[in-house]
């Protein structure tokens, strides 16, 4: 009775920590630029999060899930 309940106790957790490891990939950057997210660059590589950061004929970059995309600001 005392292996089977440790051994139950121990594929709780090994379930509980499968499901918290699928919730994390989900939330990865990767795994949300591949569903067509993009992350938008300055000149100076920082992340833009407003576009007020940016003003027409500032060179920018996107990354996407694959590949980058170079761009002038209109």
């Amino acid at each position: 009775a005392l292996a089977a309940s440790v051994h139950s106790g121990v594929l709780r957790r090994e379930t509980r920590w499968q499901r918290a490891d699928a919730r994390l990939r989900e939330l990865s950057p990767a795994k949300i630029l591949e569903r067509g997210y993009s992350l938008v660059f300055d000149a100076a590589g920082k992340l833009v999060k407003d576009a007020a950061q940016v003003k027409a004929g500032d060179e920018i970059s996107a990354r996407l899930a694959r590949g980058e995309i170079r761009a002038r600001v209109k």
